[in-house]
């Protein structure tokens, strides 16, 4: 029932924008599993395991009939998905992302060579995920990132330089959320104003 309002809400939110101007940058929602490519703006269902998926439209239109393009897609959300890794094909796919999170599900790792692409990359949000380890300089590549959300999860390791690098962030949440350590938040960039933490 979650799943159902979250795509209802999305499809309502992509119709407004394109009708106002073509061009316009939108959110789109992507629901993938692991092994399946990623198309321009593609929307996929997720069944009551939250394992299979099963692809919508893989170039969604407006009411006009006209195609939302990969560059108008600036935010991507991926729920329930298996991936052991944030695909670098989100990055190619849509190049002009800035903001991407991910609901549910299990992240083996979050590491270095994940962002590599993400430059435009200003916020990263991960929710109610199990995830086995936030390495070394997790998110170098992503110079421009300003806040990271990190609420009710799991995390089993987080290196003490795991936020190395990131020179703009300024706000670090980790809300509701079970991790080791505490020693990465002494290594966080003089840039962050804002750290929540349990």
């Amino acid at each position: 029932m979650r799943m159902m309002r979250s795509i209802i809400f999305l499809t309502l939110t992509i119709t407004i924008n394109v009708i106002i101007c073509d061009k316009e940058p939108i959110e789109c929602e992507i629901f993938v599993d692991r092994g399946r490519g990623l198309t321009a703006c593609q929307f996929a269902k997720v069944n009551s395991t939250g394992k299979d998926t099963t692809a919508i439209n893989a170039k969604p239109t407006n009411f006009q009939g006209r195609l939302i393009e990969s560059n108008q897609v600036t935010a991507v959300a991926i729920a329930y998905s298996e991936f052991d890794r944030i695909p670098n094909s989100i990055f190619t796919t849509f190049e002009g992302i800035l903001r991407i999170k991910i609901y549910g599900g299990s992240l083996k790792v979050i590491g270095n060579g994940d962002f590599n692409l993400a430059s435009n990359m200003i916020s990263f949000e991960v929710y109610n995920t199990t995830i086995d380890e936030i390495t070394s300089k997790a998110f170098e590549g992503a110079s421009n990132l300003t806040e990271i959300t990190v609420e009710k999860c799991e995390i089993g390791v987080i290196a003490s330089d795991a936020f190395d690098g990131l020179d703009k962030l300024k706000k670090i949440r980790f809300v509701g959320s079970k991790y080791p350590n505490d020693d990465f938040l002494k290594n966080l960039s003089s840039s962050v104003t804002a750290i929540v933490v349990p």
